[in-house]
């Protein structure tokens, strides 16, 4: 649904979004991305599923969607921009729970590790909103951009536009995991 999710609301307020002049469409990613890969015999985690392989898959997915929208709003002769945007490594809750349906001590010890990591590394969440926030409002955006923290590793720091992976603009694997999002989420557009 990370991806689907981002997919099917889209297509759903797209005939909105064509007739609002400065309409904008902001896809959340991850640096996550950088570690997923898309495998379409399991797209959806259903015949095994990892946590973090699924989540990276997701974000993949949604900067492959991202790219693609561009390619099909210039084709379509539309004004829409679309963009995506990641928020670093921002002091969430999203860490927690990775422990869960363990014992009491690896619960405590990656509980511990997270706590840590959030004070060392992590930037507040409204810090990590900011990408987001230049994404979505900033007059200088042009479509098929990308914002992340501009810091080490983008983990942190102030929104600057970043680099995804090669794998992240294949045409190829972003036309193929169009259609099958269409089928998947039962909505077709700019098909």
């Amino acid at each position: 649904t990370n991806h689907l999710g981002h997919f099917a609301l889209t297509a759903h307020l797209y005939a909105l979004l064509q007739q609002t002049d400065g309409s904008r469409i902001v896809n959340v990613s991850s640096i996550a991305h950088r570690h997923g890969n898309v495998d379409f015999d399991n797209l959806r985690s259903e015949k095994s599923y990892n946590r973090m392989a699924a989540y990276g898959r997701s974000k993949l997915c949604n900067l492959l969607f991202t790219f693609e929208l561009c390619r099909r709003i210039e084709a379509a002769g539309d004004r829409v921009v679309s963009v995506a945007a990641h928020p670093g490594y921002a002091s969430t809750q999203l860490m927690q729970g990775p422990a869960q349906g363990r014992g009491q001590f690896a619960k405590f010890f990656v509980d511990q590790v997270c706590k840590f990591m959030n004070f060392a590394m992590a930037q507040t969440a409204a810090a990590g909103a900011l990408p987001l926030l230049r994404a979505a409002t900033a007059g200088d955006v042009k479509p098929g951009e990308y914002y992340g923290p501009g810091g080490w590793m983008e983990m942190r720091g102030a929104p600057v536009r970043v680099q995804s992976t090669d794998a992240s603009h294949d045409p190829h694997v972003a036309k193929n995991l169009w259609t099958v999002s269409e089928d998947l989420a039962g909505v077709k557009f700019l098909s």
